[in-house]
């Protein structure tokens, strides 16, 4: 594989201080931690074992891809040293490498220390789908307790007519849910909700988007808008100078 010169130091890099590396989603991280674990599992020097490793992923479809090329690539190298037993061991450890989504790896360390915490032996972890139907049940019982009193929560009633309940109210749903997931992302989730609309209440004082982070996204917006706009005039006149 070719990689790019930042993508070879975030490989190669061997200082023993904590190093971050930050990238774009689809800009190869997966295969860049797959290939610096690779490699320091076959370095010939100072070889690691893979049980000395934890990788940690956000997809169980990542973790999958991680271990498998691992894998690989330890069958592969031990195709050519079929003596070495450091690769023998390595094959055989890999299927129980610490290589797993964030929340695998948190229930598999309670499992193991169970005894140290409140709670119960038979636990598990919510999946995907159950923590949706939960998520929606909560939407619903919140937005009846607000229906219940729309004619004298003034915000909430303003809020429902500039969704459009009258007619239904899945768009209103769909922003309160998107909304709370996106916060959820954040390190202090309630923080930034309220910092977020401290930023809507000082547009509504102030009257104006300036000093704001709309400030130069909507300049942006209007700058694009306009270039359509003059794109779209002169070939209105290309055309009508030809017919004309």
């Amino acid at each position: 594989m070719n990689w790019t010169e930042p993508q070879f130091e975030a490989i190669t890099y061997k200082d023993k201080k904590d190093i971050l590396v930050s990238a774009a989603a689809g800009s190869g991280k997966t295969a860049v931690l797959v290939e610096r674990i690779i490699q320091k599992i076959l370095d010939p020097q100072t070889p690691m074992s893979t049980d000395e490793i934890l990788a940690l992923t956000f997809t169980e479809a990542a973790a999958k891809e991680m271990k498998n090329k691992i894998a690989a690539s330890i069958n592969k190298k031990l195709k050519e040293q079929p003596k070495s037993k450091h690769l023998k061991n390595q094959a055989i450890r890999i299927e129980s490498a610490d290589i797993s989504t964030i929340h695998a790896f948190a229930k598999k360390t309670i499992e193991n220390n169970i005894h140290m915490t409140d709670i119960p032996a038979g636990f598990s972890v919510i999946d995907d789908a159950e923590n949706q139907f939960l998520l929606e049940e909560a939407l619903n019982s919140c937005m009846e307790i607000y229906y219940s009193h729309i004619d004298t929560v003034t915000p909430f009633a303003e809020l429902g007519y500039g969704y459009g309940v009258i007619k239904h109210d899945s768009n209103l749903r769909e922003s309160i849910m998107n909304l709370y997931i996106f916060s959820m992302s954040m390190a202090q989730p309630k923080k930034w909700l309220n910092r977020a609309a401290d930023l809507y209440g000082e547009v509504y004082r102030s009257k104006t988007i300036v000093g704001t982070p709309w400030d130069s996204l909507y300049l942006d917006c209007i700058k694009d808008h306009t270039r359509h706009i003059l794109g779209y005039y002169d070939l209105m006149n290309d055309i009508a100078d030809q017919n004309f």
